[in-house]
């Protein structure tokens, strides 16, 4: 079956969809796309029309199709597994700290790359027990849980910052000797320096962070494509062959390679990434300050592309928020002058000074995005 949702559909309406067509026995392929969430629900029985009801009765469903023989095999092919592109990349057994959004879309995206033998999880209960019924991990990591060392090669961190710190500081000691660990966190300076003071000499850390994701959340929004052809930082300063593993993997999944220092990282990442976060924060909230049915039906794309980010969880960015506080600070800063020389000469009619600000702009964009 394709189940297609509503285009404003809620992320609580396509997780019951998700839980009631596990509960009728059929494992899930998810698609989000630009406009709409598709899933398809494939399974070894038959499927019967009280089926496709129980599904077109639940909120946020626009249509649910039956399709069976070929276009099933269609579906489970784009899970496929393919080969490791070289023995290089391939890890053992690789281990995921935070089965959400980007850990969960990593382990895809590893799995259909062919990186890993075996691919588990370690963290909250919950969360790992929902990856494993998605089938995202093969298995639950129990070692960090009975605090023994875990036999995993390849430890990828992807929780918030506060939480991979707190993992390294009390976990890192249960990591075996020669194992390979790196991390997703959004500010880097802090968590490459805890993994350097507190991992063995035998561990090697190689900070990371991927600039892809979503304002939505949970392994349940899980994608194997979100890091295809989006930009990756890599932190420089660890071992050669440690990094040259990293990067490997990272180029398996799709990404696009940037290496640079863990400063200058935040300070581009508060530029391109958390300053744009709070500002369509902001600009949401003066809408709202305004907002009425007439309003909301005058804003069209453009209101929507710029608030999108306004719709990310303040519990991911609560950590991201302080620990780069004040490199925030500081693009902050510049972009409230710009607003402010704005506003000075709106004021004041000064249209050509407004229309050479366009101009740079646009020039800008044109040549470097």
């Amino acid at each position: 079956m394709i189940v297609v949702m509503e285009e404003q559909t809620t992320d609580a309406q396509v997780t019951a969809v998700m839980a009631k067509i596990v509960e009728l026995g059929f494992d899930i392929y998810r698609t989000t796309g630009a406009r709409y969430t598709i899933l398809g629900a494939v399974g070894t029985r038959n499927i019967e029309a009280r089926d496709v009801e129980a599904l077109e009765m639940l909120d946020g469903v626009k249509v649910v199709v039956r399709i069976s023989g070929d276009s099933v095999k269609r579906i489970k092919r784009q899970a496929a597994v393919r080969p490791a592109l070289n023995p290089a990349v391939h890890c053992k057994h690789i281990s995921i700290f935070g089965v959400g959004l980007i850990g969960g879309s990593f382990a895809l995206a590893a799995r259909y790359a062919g990186i890993a033998g075996r691919i588990t999880g370690c963290g909250d209960r919950k969360f790992l027990e929902d990856a494993l019924s998605l089938k995202v991990i093969d298995g639950i990591d129990e070692a960090f849980a009975v605090n023994a060392v875990s036999d995993a090669d390849f430890i990828y961190l992807a929780a918030p910052v506060s939480a991979i710190v707190d993992f390294l500081n009390t976990q890192g000691k249960f990591i075996k000797a020669g194992a390979i660990v790196t991390d997703a966190g959004s500010v880097k300076q802090e968590i490459c320096r805890v993994a350097r003071d507190v991992l063995p000499d035998t561990v090697h850390f190689v900070g990371g962070h991927p600039m892809a994701g979503s304002h939505r959340v949970g392994v349940e929004f899980a994608n194997a494509d979100l890091f295809k052809n989006a930009p990756y930082a890599i932190i420089e300063g660890a071992s050669g062959a440690a990094t040259e593993k990293v990067i490997a993997v990272v180029e398996a999944i799709g990404s696009r390679v940037v290496t640079l220092t863990a400063e200058r990282h935040d300070e581009i990442a508060a530029l391109v990434s958390h300053t744009p976060q709070l500002v369509s924060t902001a600009l949401a909230n003066v809408l709202a300050h305004h907002a009425d049915a007439t309003a909301l039906e005058l804003a069209g794309s453009g209101f929507a592309d710029m608030t999108r980010l306004a719709r990310s969880s303040w519990g991911i960015w609560e950590d991201i928020v302080s620990a780069n506080r004040e490199s925030i600070v500081s693009a902050l800063s510049e972009v409230i002058i710009e607003l402010q020389q704005m506003r000075d000469r709106m004021e004041n009619g000064q249209l050509e000074e407004i229309g050479e600000a366009f101009r740079a702009a646009n020039e800008f964009l044109h040549d470097t995005v």
